[in-house]
């Protein structure tokens, strides 16, 4: 019975324990390469920021749902009063600005662990080739 009580104790700890953030199937095996504020360039695989594998972009009164597989590169123009500016380059060759929070967490796999990160805290990201 004592082991009955303790089990149940431990269920409301488990349920707490979030998992970490998945990293969707299509954007998985991804190179990522990000240049933080501080001028240091991460190499990592994968990435996710904020919704699975599409980014909610704002653009005047609008929000935009876009794939990671379409972007090619995103740099963070500017960051005031809790907003970063973005300019977005496509695959395809098409350049757009967009607004995001600054805090929106973004999550990728180093070769040393899992790497999470805000928006706010990087100049690029740069998405390339499918790493095997």
């Amino acid at each position: 019975m004592k082991r009955l009580g303790a089990l149940i104790a431990t269920v409301p700890l488990l349920l707490g324990m979030s998992e970490p953030i998945s990293i969707p199937p299509e954007v998985r095996n991804v190179s990522v390469v990000v240049e933080d504020t501080e001028g240091t360039v991460h190499k990592l695989k994968g990435l996710n920021c904020g919704e699975g594998a599409s980014l909610t972009l704002k653009k005047g009164a609008l929000d935009y749902s876009v794939s990671l597989s379409q972007i090619k590169e995103i740099r963070v123009l500017s960051v005031r009063g809790g907003e970063a500016t973005l300019s977005v380059l496509f695959k395809d060759g098409k350049k757009e600005r967009f607004s995001v929070t600054s805090s929106l967490k973004c999550t990728s796999e180093s070769e040393v662990g899992t790497v999470d990160f805000y928006i706010g805290e990087v100049r690029r990201i740069s998405l390339g080739e499918v790493k095997k």
